[in-house]
């Protein structure tokens, strides 16, 4: 190992003041606030009004289908996957991507979660709805590592499918 350089001596003051200072911050929240480090956590399950189970999505998808049949009333259905290694690796978690997979969409568009695997399906035929939802995940990836999203991108694999009006 070679010797600390000087540009390391001197980054200690100011890791050192930036620790005190948050110090500081943390011991002095406003009049009647808690720090939610001190509340207690509860597991409760988060409902959302656009998730499904399997079992519902697969109902959902064969209406959307027989509709589609029998009005010519498109529809697009784009998978995602995670690849298992990245969630071993540290990369990113399947709940961190369907958290950003989630803040992407409206709630008339439709998701179902198993697994590595995440199915959405949105009530039009759109040729970008891939390209856009993409660009809206990875606003909701944001982070200050500039190497970080295309790391995650990399990772996480997409499927679509567009049905055609067919009048």
């Amino acid at each position: 190992m070679g010797m600390p350089s000087a540009a390391s001596y001197a980054s200690a003051p100011q890791q050192m003041a930036n620790n005190a200072s948050f110090q500081q911050i943390a011991s002095s929240p406003p009049p009647r606030y808690r720090p939610l480090s001190e509340i207690e956590v509860v597991n409760a399950p988060m409902a959302h009004t656009n998730q499904y189970s399997k079992e519902e999505f697969n109902l959902i998808l064969n209406n959307q289908v027989a509709l589609y049949k029998s009005t010519g009333q498109a529809f697009t259905l784009i998978v995602f996957k995670l690849d298992p290694q990245a969630e071993a690796a540290g990369i990113i978690s399947t709940n961190q991507l369907n958290n950003a997979i989630r803040l992407s969409l409206s709630l008339k568009e439709k998701v179902c979660i198993d697994g590595y695997t995440t199915i959405v399906l949105l009530g039009k035929s759109d040729d970008k709805a891939l390209s856009l939802l993409t660009s809206k995940i990875r606003s909701n990836l944001q982070s200050n590592d500039p190497s970080y999203l295309p790391r995650v991108l990399s990772v996480v694999y997409a499927f679509t499918y567009v049905s055609k009006c067919h009048h």
